[in-house]
């Protein structure tokens, strides 16, 4: 049996440009992707392992902005249980 193994992932941000992903672990245990975005907005991953890319490639990521983000109407919660609400 041969092992195939992770060569590439290409990533790129809104404006198409190719930012520089740090690949951690191993065939074995799996993968994990760790990228610093320099724009927010939908960010393509494209795995390849043996120059072939797997299913569901490239995939969109989006980056927001958390200073942009708020958060409205929290109502009281409960430690444990889910609680609702809205953000713009």
């Amino acid at each position: 049996m041969q092992l195939v193994t992770l060569t590439t992932c290409l990533l790129k941000g809104p404006s198409h440009q190719n930012l520089k992903p740090i690949l951690l672990g191993d065939h074995l245990n799996g993968y994990q992707i760790q990228f610093n975005p320099i724009e927010v907005g939908d960010h393509a991953i494209d795995v390849k392992i043996g120059g072939n890319s797997i299913p569901g490639c490239p995939f969109l990521v989006k980056v927001y902005d958390a200073k942009m983000v708020k958060v409205t109407d929290i109502k009281d919660g409960i430690v444990g249980k889910p609680i609702y609400f809205t953000s713009m």
